[in-house]
């Protein structure tokens, strides 16, 4: 037994420290760049080379030495080694430095991971990891973060007094020459950013003005004069979301001179596109001010106004902003407003003069059916006849039996549509349910015979189960059939690019 003991050799555990396996990584990717060989040296795992030590010294004095950007075309290899070793944060590298020099992926992609959470920024990059709808990667999602970060940070000053009008707002032609009986209350309790913040505002802006074209500010406390502090200081600014809320989180909305100064941007800034300010208690006189700026704007394309109480006087504005021929507007969310039949009916005479409009949300309003001797045709009619108009929500409003009856020969007519959505509407009264079964099968062949529709919600709208499933089974079907058709584009793409490199292939060899 001692000798079959004394014969076997006792097996070592493999070394797998984390520290080998960067050292042993790291030699061999210095192995690999110069081309050598594992057998010219023993590894070292504990000295690094001179080249690792000249690469860290330089990543440590990245901003005293200008010279490394020269390396980027002289030696790429060589500086993408350097960005791996730059440290995050601007306590390390100052952040003019760190723009103006540095546009690897890697670095600023590190940066947003340094700063912000997973979770925080999942909803920003895509399946392969890379960042949705950016221009410059993660080096714009970096820097609009950034200054949306520090605006939703800003310090409050003291609150204006009662009645008061800020000097800025003095300034604003539109604001000014409105006397005070037009003029809404000063209705507190707003706050003001501060000279200091001010300045450290205006360098921030400054820094990431070329990349900047995204804003969005859910929960703003400080309340900013818009066009001097932001907007005249960023050129490409094309998305612009805001909330304004009080420092206990309840929704303080739109002052008098928010609105001044959102009436200003619209009437001086050319590149906004997409304008969001939902939850800010738009009152009508706001409205009626924003309204009167945007008529003179053809850059906006979506407006979304959805959760602020907006009433029918305001739903009429905005139906004349859509007639107007110079306004661009694709969107327009008036979801979860008090839109009732006045407004819906300024809506159905806009739609029938304005091209562009694409989608239209109206979800949990107030909207019902007109009168039969109104002389007004539903709005599912008017949308179904506009020839643009791809998307319409009016779920959870009281659009009755009606709107129903429509249904059918708006559905025959449309070429546009392409979403419908009626969840939680009485279609159906409760006195005629199991009664307008003829009525519900038209409505489901006039869903087969035009196949543009893609989705059409009819959910607790007193239909009868069977509809529901037929509308529901059919939209799962027509879902599978496009999703089938996108697969079967993208593998024709992927067999000719393979069929094109491959003949590719053959020319060269042939042509030697």
């Amino acid at each position: 037994m001692n000798a079959t003991m004394r014969g076997k050799k006792l097996a070592t555990a493999a070394t797998t420290n984390e520290f080998h396996k960067v050292r042993l990584h790291e030699y061999n990717r210095e192995s690999a760049a110069q081309g050598s060989s594992e057998n010219q040296g023993d590894i070292s795992y504990f000295v690094p080379t001179l080249q690792s030590l000249c690469i860290q010294l330089l990543a440590d004095n990245f901003d005293r030495t200008p010279a490394i950007d020269e390396l980027r075309e002289d030696a790429p290899e060589l500086y993408e080694r350097i960005m791996e070793k730059l440290p995050t944060g601007d306590d390390k590298i100052p952040l003019q430095t760190a723009v103006s020099r540095i546009s690897s992926e890697q670095y600023w992609k590190r940066c947003c991971e340094a700063r912000w959470s997973e979770g925080q920024l999942n909803k920003f990059v895509g399946t392969e990891g890379s960042v949705r709808d950016k221009t410059f990667g993660w080096k714009r999602l970096y820097l609009e973060h950034l200054l949306a970060d520090f605006l939703l940070t800003l310090s409050p000053t003291p609150t204006a007094p009662e009645g008061a009008k800020s000097d800025w707002m003095q300034k604003i032609p539109c604001f000014a020459a409105s006397n005070s009986a037009s003029a809404t209350k000063y209705t507190g309790p707003a706050s003001f950013i501060t000279e200091s913040d001010q300045r450290k505002l205006a360098e921030l802006c400054g820094i990431g003005r070329d990349y900047i074209h995204t804003i969005e500010l859910p929960l703003q406390v400080v309340h900013l004069n818009l066009y001097p502090n932001l907007f005249s200081r960023i050129p490409g600014l094309l998305n612009f979301s805001l909330t304004y809320t009080s420092v206990n989180g309840m929704s303080s909305g739109l002052q008098d001179e928010d609105a001044a100064s959102l009436s200003e941007v619209l009437t001086k800034y050319n590149a906004l596109q997409v304008l969001r300010l939902p939850n800010n208690r738009i009152q009508f006189e706001h409205l009626y001010r924003l309204v009167q700026a945007a008529v003179v704007t053809n850059t906006l394309q979506v407006l979304d106004l959805s959760r602020n109480a907006l009433d029918d006087r305001s739903v009429q504005a905005l139906a004349y902003l859509l007639i107007q021929p110079q306004v661009s507007l694709v969107e327009l969310n008036l979801n979860d407003n008090s839109c009732g039949r006045e407004g819906a009916k300024s809506l159905v005479d806009a739609l029938q003069s304005n091209k562009t409009l694409r989608v239209l949300r109206l979800q949990q309003n107030r909207l019902s059916d007109f009168p039969s001797d109104s002389g007004y045709p539903t709005l599912v009619a008017a949308a179904a006849s506009h020839a643009s108009l791809v998307e319409l929500h009016l779920s959870y409003n009281a659009l009755g039996l009606t709107t129903l009856q429509s249904l059918p020969a708006a559905l025959s007519v449309s070429g546009a549509l392409r979403a419908v959505s009626l969840t939680g509407n009485p279609l159906v009264p409760e006195e005629s349910k199991g009664q307008v079964a003829a009525l519900e099968d038209h409505l489901y062949k006039s869903l087969v015979a035009n196949t543009y529709i893609q989705q059409f919600d009819c959910e607790y709208c007193n239909l009868s189960d069977a509809t529901v499933r037929a509308v529901n089974t059919l939209m799962q079907d027509r879902a599978r059939a496009r999703y089938s058709a996108e697969i079967g584009v993208e593998e024709a793409s992927r067999r000719a690019q393979v069929e094109r490199d491959v003949a590719n292939k053959i020319n060269y060899r042939y042509a030697q």
